[in-house]
């Protein structure tokens, strides 16, 4: 496992908020992160594209994040 691809423990949260508003409305937004973790959504944009990137979800632009099982 390269360095880039170690699941940080901020990973970790953005993984279980995603989950949880998925769990409750059906989707995620990253606004709805952003909110939830008081972050801004550059942050927010930036790790989902880690994510994307490491494997542990789809994202696309202006079509949503989908979690991969």
């Amino acid at each position: 496992m390269t360095k880039k691809d170690e699941r940080t423990d901020i990973m970790e949260d953005n993984l279980e908020v995603i989950y949880e508003l998925i769990k409750q409305k059906g989707y995620a937004t990253t606004v709805d992160i952003s909110n939830y973790l008081n972050v801004s959504s550059p942050n927010v944009i930036n790790m989902i594209y880690r994510l994307d990137e490491s494997g542990y979800l789809n994202y696309e632009k202006y079509r949503g994040i989908r979690l991969r099982v």
